[in-house]
């Protein structure tokens, strides 16, 4: 998760940018929180036994996740 806060961040003026994260190309109007994809990402490790070295994935499957279920309630 690093690398992903490192290029969201920020901007030149060391302020917050981006809180939401767009789901996909064919919903760019909905947005899913930093902070829920954090939680479920934080749920999936734990349900790995809290071993370390994929958190990455387990963002990405959070986002995934997410996406599928906000794709569902939209329609």
């Amino acid at each position: 998760m690093q690398l992903i806060s490192k290029a969201v961040s920020t901007n030149s003026k060391k302020q917050p940018i981006a809180n939401k994260v767009k789901t996909s190309k064919n919903s760019s109007s909905a947005l899913i929180s930093r902070e829920k994809i954090a939680e479920r990402a934080f749920r999936l490790w734990q349900s790995r036994g809290g071993l370390h070295g994929d958190d990455l994935n387990d963002w990405l499957t959070a986002e995934q996740e997410l996406s599928v279920l906000c794709a569902k309630g939209s329609k």
